[in-house]
This record gives C-alpha cells, structure tokens and sequence, in this order.
C-alpha cells in the first residue's frame, strides 16, 4: 500500500470497496454484486482491474455526493497515524447526524457525545469481539478550506473512540499539504 501521494481516484475506490460488505451504507452499491463477492471473498483491492476500481469510485460518488464535497481541491491523500486526541479535534459534517446537528460543523469528540437515533448510527457501534483490534481499512478525511472533515469511517473511528487503546492510531487518508499533528 503506498503511503504518500495516494491519487484521489484510488482513495474513493477503496472507500467504495470498504463500505460493500458489514457496513449500513452496503445498500448503497447494489448494482456491484461481482465486487461485494470479491469482497467477501477477502480479495485483496490491489487485485482488482483499474475497471473495477473506477466502478467503485463511481459508486462511491454516486452514494455519497454530499460526502465528496469535501474533495473539492485535494488531489492525493498521505497515510497518517491519528490518535485519539487528534481525531476528537476533527470535524464531522453536519449531515452525518442531520437532523440532530441542526446544520453544525463539531469535533468528533462533541458528535461522540451525542446520541442517535437510528441503530446503525455510528455512535450507538459496539465492539466487535470480546477484545478490540484495529481496522485494516483507513478513515478518510476530506477538507473544508484548511480544516480536516471526517468523511468515511465513521463507524471506524468511533469503535476505535468507545473501545481503543488509550494511547493506540488508526490509519487515516489524509490530504496531502493539510497539516496533522498529534
């Protein structure tokens, strides 16, 4: 997996292939049931055809065009290591938990404070299994001018929020020339 200069295209590609399977956004990609069973099936991305990657970034931009607004201006992501303290100063778009935001921008460390109503709500995840481990996919942050927004993962990060380690990262896409530091 590269880790710099990660062109957007491929960036929205591996969103689209991590949101087929075990995600509440899966039925967003109903007309790509060869790739939901390559996923399934634990193929790994970097096999996939350029066609079938360019189908999931469609896909993706098609099940999330409020979302990809936030791409506006970035042309390759870097791979970063995010802790707990740098990821709750992050932003979380207010259409994420719209109604209840009522049209806010907040750090992720006041949205995890909130509740939702819906039950795949991100803030409602459990974990996984009797002991936490680390996703093997990415968050992914896009940009409003110079601040970084939440966009993919959400689940993700607030698993990793309720059940982490304390001092653990989680892998984020992050793009290039906005700073991070944690």
């Amino acid at each position: 997996m590269r880790l710099q200069n990660v062109p957007l295209l491929e960036v929205q590609a591996r969103w689209g292939y991590s949101e087929l399977t075990d995600s509440p956004a899966a039925r967003h990609y109903s007309d790509l049931g060869h790739l939901v069973a390559k996923r399934s099936s634990g193929t790994s991305f970097e096999l996939l055809s350029e066609a079938e990657q360019y189908e999931l970034a469609f896909g993706t931009a098609c099940a999330r065009p409020v979302l990809l607004a936030f791409l506006t201006g970035v042309i390759s992501f870097d791979i970063v290591r995010v802790g707990r303290a740098r990821l709750g100063s992050m932003l979380v778009p207010p259409n994420v938990w719209y109604p209840e935001s009522e049209g806010r921008f907040v750090s992720f460390e006041e949205y995890m404070t909130t509740t939702g109503v819906k039950l795949d709500d991100p803030r409602s995840v459990l974990p996984k299994g009797p002991s936490y481990e680390f996703p093997t996919d990415p968050i992914t942050f896009g940009r409003s001018f110079s601040f970084p927004i939440l966009i993919d993962g959400f689940h993700r990060a607030a698993r990793f929020w309720k059940y982490g380690p304390p001092d653990g990262k989680l892998l984020a896409y992050f793009p290039s020339g906005l700073v991070v530091e944690d």
